[in-house]
């Protein structure tokens, strides 16, 4: 799931602690990242972060607009045609006062994943996660100081269950929130995303060419806004992808949140996904995607039935608010009253 679906985000310090590992993993792997530290950004970066964002609010450019949608299915095509994806990952997270640091390292090879995270936060105890799908099944490993939690998903069955329901984008977002990868990151974004804004931009490593989504209108009326017209303080506002035009590949995610800051509105990142010593198409073992239970583990938890409930959930909430609307729509038509005819004028007197 990703970090701003959830809607219960624990509000102690140190429940978010323990939160926190399975919340790297959905920023990861699930929607979208956020923030970004100045040491994450590169040269330049923060300040034209903010700048694009500054201008989030202009009309777009309908040609930009296009332009930056079909950059982002290029990009998705791109990846999907990789035969592998080696990569580190570095990952820095703050959501109001709370902050922690991930790293770890990703490998991808068609539908097998493996993702192991180690997450550091500013206060509190430190965590890791390992990830491993080998195609039909998705393991996760949650350590937490001396604790340690199994989950297992079965992969098709999840997709079993959303072929047939295909025509429900809620639906096939669960379930690409239950495989996971970064073609299922970006497939998510350009399903919940309007990407309209678009540049090239230099920096250390080369070019890179940078877009910039917003939430769509049915996704972002999901959240409440208070007082001041800002979202929660866990959802980010803008999301921007910055890549490399030579590999087609998203070298950084950073979402950006509108904030209140001396009375003012600015844009800040929230968190930030890089990814470093980026290999493609290499061979791979697979032996790396295959999951061991360590010795004296508790039994693992299956949570392939938590995905199917909230797909199927997902499918009634989307019939039942299509139903709503046709039932609106019909109610206002009847509404509106039938105009008289005309009277005919009466002939004029000679």
């Amino acid at each position: 799931m990703y970090l701003w679906q959830i809607r219960h985000i624990p509000n102690s310090w140190r429940k978010l602690t323990r939160f926190s590992v399975k919340l790297a993993f959905s920023l990861m792997l699930g929607w979208v990242g956020w923030l970004g530290i100045q040491s994450l950004l590169g040269k330049g970066g923060a300040n034209s972060a903010v700048a694009m964002a500054s201008d989030a609010k202009k009309t777009p450019d309908p040609a930009v607009a296009k332009a930056a949608t079909d950059f982002m299915k290029k990009l998705h095509e791109s990846l999907y045609a990789r035969t592998a994806i080696k990569a580190e990952v570095e990952q820095t997270v703050s959501i109001g006062t709370q902050q922690f640091r991930i790293y770890g390292h990703y490998l991808s090879s068609g539908e097998k994943l493996r993702l192991e995270y180690t997450i550091q936060p500013d206060q509190g105890v430190a965590g890791s996660l390992l990830e491993i799908c080998d195609g039909k099944e998705l393991w996760s490993m949650v350590k937490i100081a001396d604790t340690t939690r199994v989950t297992h998903r079965d992969v098709q069955q999840i997709k079993a269950a959303v072929a047939g329901l295909r025509s429900t984008p809620d639906v096939v977002l669960t379930a690409e929130l239950g495989l996971g990868g970064i073609t299922a990151l970006l497939a998510s974004l350009e399903r919940t995303m309007t990407f309209d804004a678009m540049k090239e931009e230099s920096s250390d490593e080369g070019p890179r060419m940078v877009v910039q989504g917003r939430w769509k209108p049915e996704v972002v009326a999901r959240w409440p806004r208070g007082k001041d017209d800002l979202l929660p303080t866990y959802v980010p506002d803008l999301v921007r992808v910055w890549v490399d035009p030579q590999t087609m590949f998203p070298v950084r995610i950073s979402y950006i949140k509108r904030v209140l800051e001396k009375d003012k509105k600015v844009y800040r990142p929230m968190v930030t996904l890089k990814f470093k010593a980026v290999e493609f198409d290499t061979p791979v073992d697979d032996e790396d995607f295959t999951f061991t239970l360590p010795p004296k583990s508790a039994p693992p938890e299956d949570i392939t039935r938590q995905f199917l409930d909230r797909m199927k959930k997902s499918a009634d909430d989307a019939t039942n608010a299509a139903n709503a609307a046709k039932a609106a729509q019909a109610a206002a038509a009847a509404a509106v009253p039938t105009p008289a005819p005309a009277t005919p004028a009466a002939p004029a007197q000679r």
